[in-house]
């Protein structure tokens, strides 16, 4: 039976306050590979234009070595999570 992991990076505005929410990329390193998701228009009518959560899927993957946080307007944040199957709240 496999055991598929995550992490979940619920993305807020620029520490300085200078950027949006709206087009910020989040980028994971985690065995060997490399994923890239980004804040975008969801064109939902009856929901906000922009989910803010970004969940990468790890599959069996069990660490993550880095994660970059870049704001449209180039400020960046990296953090090292500790543990994965969990949710970050970048504020």
């Amino acid at each position: 039976m496999f055991k598929n992991n995550f992490l979940d990076i619920t993305v807020g505005m620029s520490p300085l306050k200078a950027a949006s929410i709206f087009g910020t990329k989040a980028t994971i390193s985690t065995c060997g590979r490399t994923q890239n998701l980004a804040v975008v228009n969801t064109a939902y009518s009856f929901a906000v234009t922009y989910n803010n959560d970004l969940l990468f899927g790890l599959g069996e993957c069990n660490k993550v070595d880095n994660v970059t946080i870049r704001w449209t307007n180039g400020e960046t944040m990296q953090i090292k999570p500790n543990k994965i199957n969990q949710y970050i709240s970048i504020k």
